[in-house]
């Protein structure tokens, strides 16, 4: 291991981490401690920390992620004497852990090794990714979710940090879409490689509310008093509704908003930045299915001119293009009021 990124001090500086649009969706089947594990990963990682190999593509200088005791104390909340006993049976499972991830082909999926090597030696965790997946890790050119790491190490469920981790993909604008029941089983990480349900109960759809769904809501209704769920007037549904295929539950809806100011639970218009009118760019231009405020639309068109001439940008800005979807996503919005 060449590339060595230290970690040199006690705690994570950062609230948030950061997690790709690819990796909130990808098939990835975690424990609760190996989530935290992962977050802990993605809250260090940076993407000037690849610029030596992707430059040259030398095998060296594939970065390694070092965390000392005391951040690991911190970080896991227990003794620095039990990080061993903590760490050793799932580090071990992470190293043989894949990832699911998707291809641009519906219904297409690529696993690869998450890790190449997991090492905890002197009291020093260190993370070796795997460098095939440096664009699913460090990339956003399709947006990415910003989760509060306090928040999500204190949820218990691995269901509650895989939920809390999809909504934080919506913080400051738009609304999730519903998902179908196919796409829930792969996001909660219930399918086998072939795409198969690993346990039959939850081919019964009661029962995947009952034990997944439900108790998710639940917990980071209790545990982030920043998120507030609704309920469904139709059915008294707390969280969610279903969507149906006829008289068949074909899918379900998240009901939530984010309280981002004392009093609005959407980001006021005044609020915007640049970085918020850049990930709404790329969200539609990629065609991911949120619905937009008329304030965000407007507020990315007016930022349309800045994006065009920002040679720091890692993609080329289409105004034409984008306008379009604009025009075409404000009209659908004065149709259904």
């Amino acid at each position: 291991m060449g590339n060595i990124i230290k970690s040199n001090t006690k705690i994570i500086s950062s609230n948030f981490f950061k997690k790709s649009h690819e990796l909130v969706f990808s098939q990835l089947s975690l424990t609760p401690i190996q989530h935290d594990i992962f977050a802990l990963f993605l809250a260090r990682i940076e993407k000037e920390n690849w610029d030596n190999y992707k430059n040259n593509g030398n095998l060296k200088d594939v970065p390694s992620y070092e965390f000392n005791n005391d951040l690991l104390s911190d970080w896991f909340q227990t003794a620095k004497i039990n990080l061993y006993s903590t760490l050793k049976k799932p580090c071990q499972m992470l190293a043989s852990v894949s990832i699911g991830i998707p291809m641009e082909k519906k219904g297409d999926f690529q696993y690869r090794p998450l890790f190449s090597d997991i090492t905890y030696k002197g009291g020093v965790l260190t993370l070796t990714p795997n460098y095939k997946l440096v664009d699913v890790f460090v990339g956003a050119s399709n947006g990415y979710s910003l989760i509060s790491h306090k928040e999500f190490r204190d949820l218990n469920l691995e269901s509650s940090k895989r939920l809390y981790t999809i909504l934080s993909r919506w913080r400051s604008f738009g609304r999730l879409h519903p998902f179908s029941l196919t796409e829930l089983h792969g996001i909660f990480g219930l399918l086998d490689e072939r795409g198969k349900l690993k346990k039959k109960t939850y081919e019964i759809t009661a029962n995947f509310i009952l034990r997944i769904i439900k108790p998710a809501i639940k917990e980071i209704s209790e545990r982030d008093k920043n998120i507030e769920f609704l309920i469904d007037s139709q059915t008294g549904n707390f969280g969610f509704k279903y969507t149906k295929e006829g008289r068949k539950i074909s899918g379900l809806e998240f009901l939530f908003s984010w309280r981002t100011s004392a009093t609005k639970s959407v980001k006021p218009s005044n609020e915007f930045t640049y970085f918020d009118a850049v990930s709404i760019y790329k969200d539609i231009m990629s065609g991911i299915d949120i619905e937009y405020t008329e304030d965000t639309l407007n507020y990315a068109l007016k930022m349309i001119g800045e994006m065009m001439l920002d040679k720091n940008l890692d993609f080329e800005v289409d105004a034409g293009a984008f306008i379009s979807k604009v025009v075409t996503l404000k009209s659908n919005i004065t149709i259904d009021q």
